[in-house]
């Protein structure tokens, strides 16, 4: 499995990363990697024709020659989330779509860092002596040691200790 698989060219000169949901593959990106942002009513009765890009994503070091319909934008935290075009109306670009996203998707999870439970109590100082709350269990900040994965901007993984 190469982890560059998962990695598509957006637009110009973005990149966006491929995902597996229960309702398909989509690809996140940043809002500013779009030519423009759709309109705002964003799924609120805008037309998929109005959401759809052309010629938007592609295979990193290839053209960007595949179609794709926004189905989220956020310009403040710049993100992007894009699907298939409508099967209906962009019946080639939505299968040249499938085809594009059908490789490895990034895995997105939790690391399941273990926490330790650690008994807490409150005491209060007064003028009569001190008070000792009833004693409470907290968390511990996680902790985790392992090997990461950074991607890099021009979209080569590394590998950190």
């Amino acid at each position: 499995m190469n982890t560059i698989d998962g990695i598509l060219h957006v637009s110009e000169s973005g990149r966006g990363f491929v995902v597996a949901g229960e309702r398909g593959r989509f690809v996140i990106t940043a809002a500013h990697c779009l030519p423009c942002l759709p309109p705002s009513d964003l799924g609120l009765g805008s037309d998929s024709d109005d959401r759809t890009y052309v010629k938007l994503l592609g295979r990193l070091g290839g053209l960007c020659d595949v179609w794709a319909e926004c189905l989220y934008a956020d310009p403040v935290y710049d993100l992007a989330a894009l699907g298939s075009p409508a099967h209906q109306a962009f019946g080639d670009q939505a299968e040249a779509y499938e085809a594009l996203v059908k490789s490895v998707p990034l895995t997105i999870t939790d690391l399941g860092l273990a926490r330790e439970r650690k008994p807490s109590g409150v005491t209060i100082r007064t003028s009569s002596g001190p008070i000792t709350k009833r004693p409470r269990e907290m968390l511990s900040l996680p902790k985790w040691e392992g090997t990461a994965r950074l991607l890099s901007l021009d979209a080569m993984p590394a590998d950190s200790p």
